[in-house]
């Protein structure tokens, strides 16, 4: 994320981001999907499951995959064809 993408009141005041939860909407025939931080195979890694909410989203929280500065950038890597629609939020 870039400094533009907060509100303007939060100048100087971000420094590292808190959580990541991460809600996902994935393959039905799934029950988990595989988050990873780099293409390695002894990358660290985290699982999103199956939400109880009627629309079968996956949900889960970054914990093994270590927090990046809430300005800068951050790749993550996802099994294959599991993830259709993602959204990122960040707790600062």
């Amino acid at each position: 994320m870039r400094a533009e993408h907060y509100p303007y009141w939060t100048v100087g005041r971000i420094a590292e981001t808190a959580e990541v939860p991460l809600p996902a909407r994935g393959s039905a025939d799934r029950e988990t999907i595989k988050v990873i931080a780099g293409p390695e195979n002894s990358a660290r890694h985290d699982t999103l499951g199956r939400d109880d909410n009627p629309d079968g989203l996956f949900a889960g929280r970054l914990v093994n995959i270590p927090l990046s500065l809430a300005i800068g950038g951050t790749t993550l890597h996802f099994e294959a064809s599991t993830v259709t629609d993602l959204w990122l939020v960040l707790t600062w």
